[in-house]
This record gives structure tokens, C-alpha cells and sequence, in this order.
């Protein structure tokens, strides 16, 4: 297995805890590294992208508290999305 594939795996399958996700695409082992897909972010996009995860965990808080015990990719769903983008902030 190529290096970072592995890590890659564990990103996607969803293995890694939210805030070791974020570290490992947001730091790169090596110019090939295809987990750290924020590496080359500023650290203003990095802010804006935390506080909109922070923004839909909110909602996700008020409005679907329930599936915060889900996974992260069953968290947005298509009949969710809706009432995001419809709650005024």
C-alpha cells in the first residue's frame, strides 16, 4: 500500500476522531499527500471552515439532537441540508 494511502482509508472511512481528521488534512507528510486536502489553506479559510462546522453542529444541536450519535456522513442528509440552509443565524 503507497504511502498516506492508508491514512487516506482511515480519513474516509470515517475511523479518525473529528479533531484527528482535521489535523491530518490540514498537515502534510509529504508533497504527495492526498489526506491533507486543507494543507494549503490560509489560516483564514481554516477559521471560516471551523466556524461553519461549528454553525451546523449548533444546528444540528437545536433543531436534530438525535443524530449527533450518528456517524459524521449520516449527520447531513438530504432533508436536513434544507432546514440549514433555511435557519436564520
Amino acid at each position: 500500500m503507497p504511502r498516506g494511502t492508508q491514512d487516506l482509508c482511515r480519513l474516509t472511512c470515517g475511523l479518525l476522531p473529528i479533531g484527528e481528521r482535521w489535523q491530518r488534512a490540514t498537515i502534510a507528510v509529504d508533497f504527495f499527500d492526498a489526506a491533507a486536502s486543507a494543507a494549503g489553506w490560509s489560516a483564514k479559510t481554516r477559521y471560516q471552515a471551523q466556524a461553519a462546522y461549528g454553525r451546523w453542529l449548533s444546528f444540528l444541536t437545536q433543531e436534530h439532537a438525535a443524530v449527533l450519535e450518528s456517524s459524521l456522513e449520516d449527520r447531513a442528509d438530504r432533508a436536513r441540508i434544507p432546514d440549514y440552509v433555511e435557519t436564520p443565524r
